[in-house]
């Protein structure tokens, strides 16, 4: 779990190393410790009872430089935030959810505007909220966050 003197240790090893990759393991943590941490330049939560496959995936996209919070820390933290759940202000629509499954299966903008009968305009649209929404850069960094058998992982920062 992260503590309080806990920002303290991570400061020293930010000092010893600015592009070291801290990745946390722990069960679930508070809002506000994931916020420190974040400060504190933490990249990555990882559920002390994760698979070897979810802690690899996160392990290595940290070390990339990019910041994930391992499925079910993400939906214990989203769980936690009144103001997100309540608002439902990240959820799919129905449509995203389907062009979602299909982006994630590979599939290109004009065979899925042709598999759903809508245009390849409306496709792009609808894969731009999605990855605003998850917070993904890309396709590819989308589908690694929920592909596989491990859990899916989620940007944050």
């Amino acid at each position: 779990m992260v503590h309080q003197n806990t920002s303290g240790v991570l400061a020293r090893i930010r000092e010893r190393d600015h592009g070291v990759a801290i990745v946390v393991l722990t069960d679930n943590p508070t809002v506000e410790q994931v916020r420190s941490a974040r400060q504190a330049g933490v990249r990555g939560f990882i559920n002390r009872r994760a698979s070897g496959d979810t802690i690899a995936r996160v392990l290595v996209a940290a070390g990339q430089g990019q910041a994930l919070v391992e499925g079910d820390i993400f939906d214990h933290l989203i769980g936690s935030s009144s103001t997100e759940s309540e608002s439902g202000a990240n959820a799919f629509t129905a449509r995203e959810e389907e062009v979602h499954d299909m982006v994630i299966r590979g599939m290109a903008d004009k065979q899925i505007a042709r598999e759903l009968g809508i245009s390849v305009k409306t496709i792009e649209k609808h894969v731009g909220s999605i990855l605003r929404k998850t917070g993904a850069r890309n396709r590819t960094m989308l589908a690694g966050m929920t592909g596989g058998e491990a859990a899916p992982v989620h940007p944050w920062g």
